[in-house]
């Protein structure tokens, strides 16, 4: 029994001198695994010139619909505008009522590209809804900073129920009364 104890003892011991790099510099660790992180890109959104109001239509115009200017929506997409570092990236939709498009591509460095709503369905969605455009590229921080507004339940003195989509490229902003504001 005493035997077996001091070799087992013997092979723990073995083994952990073996783990920490028995032999020369003891303990040294390769330098490739604690190298210093590297900062990620930030690719931002913006527009030019003035945002967009909020686009109300019915409520039907809005159900299976892949053509938002067809309906009269004049603001469909934005500007994803890539750092100084170029950029590959996927284009999603935060939930399944929406898409965007398009859903992948290459921007080079300090360039830029249109993404925008390429399909709504607001069968079944309640009165209020926010999206997200979630850009995932390599070496760049996850971008889900534009976020757009899709409120239904506004019925007109036609009884019909009208929804707003509020899709606002920033750095314009939607106020509480409805309007656009934008930094200049």
């Amino acid at each position: 029994m005493c035997l077996r104890t001091s070799l087992y003892v013997v092979g723990v011991c073995l083994l952990l001198m073996a783990l920490s790099g028995c032999g020369g510099k003891g303990g040294s660790q390769p330098t490739d695994i604690f190298a210093p992180a590297q900062h990620l890109s930030v690719s931002t959104w913006y527009t030019q010139g003035l945002g967009e109001q909020p686009f109300i239509a019915p409520r039907d115009s809005f159900v299976e619909q892949s053509c938002l200017s067809c309906i009269g929506m004049k603001v469909t997409s934005c500007t994803l505008h890539a750092s100084d570092t170029p950029m590959n990236y996927t284009a999603s939709a935060s939930a399944n009522w929406f898409s965007v498009t398009p859903v992948n591509g290459s921007v080079a460095a300090n360039g830029s590209t249109q993404i925008g709503l390429s399909y709504i369905n607001a069968d079944g969605l309640p009165i209020g809804n926010t999206g997200k455009f979630v850009v995932t590229a390599p070496g760049y921080e996850d971008n889900s900073k534009l976020s757009f507004t899709f409120t239904c339940g506004i019925y007109g003195t036609d009884g019909v129920e009208n929804c707003q989509l509020a899709l606002i490229c920033p750095p314009c902003s939607l106020k509480s009364d409805g309007t656009v504001s934008c930094p200049w």
